[in-house]
């Protein structure tokens, strides 16, 4: 099964991301509040992607992609942000996201998005050795 993480401080953001992914794909959606809590599970959480706020109080996005870029978990990660900013993708790219999407996001983006991370995170988990 596949496996969905929203992380993100917004509750309407949060509920309606779910809702939306839960009719558009057949994976497993959990969501957390704030990047602090998906930190704390993170290592005992099933391989999957992350949809990632950036701006979050707290345990930001780019704190916590470092975080599993670090101990190398096995997510593929995609930033989200609601403002414009060039530097952020850059930042986000440049820190191990595989992807960067704007709110607000079209169905279409928001696919192509998932399509391209799942696909990220078949080969990061196809490198894994077993253990």
């Amino acid at each position: 099964m596949r496996h969905i993480y929203i992380v993100d401080d917004d509750a309407d953001v949060r509920q309606s991301l779910q809702l939306l992914l839960a009719t558009l794909t057949d994976a497993h959606i959990d969501a957390f509040d704030s990047g602090t809590e998906f930190a704390a599970c993170a290592a005992s959480l099933d391989p999957g992607v992350v949809l990632l706020d950036y701006y979050m109080p707290g345990l930001n996005g780019l704190a916590v992609l470092e975080q599993i870029v670090a101990q190398r978990l096995p997510f593929s990660v995609v930033m989200i942000t609601a403002h414009e900013d060039v530097n952020v993708a850059v930042d986000a790219l440049a820190a191990g996201a595989c992807d960067f999407l704007e709110k607000p996001y079209e169905y279409e983006n928001l696919l192509m998005v998932l399509r391209i991370a799942f696909a990220n995170l078949d080969r990061m988990t196809a490198d894994r050795p077993e253990v």
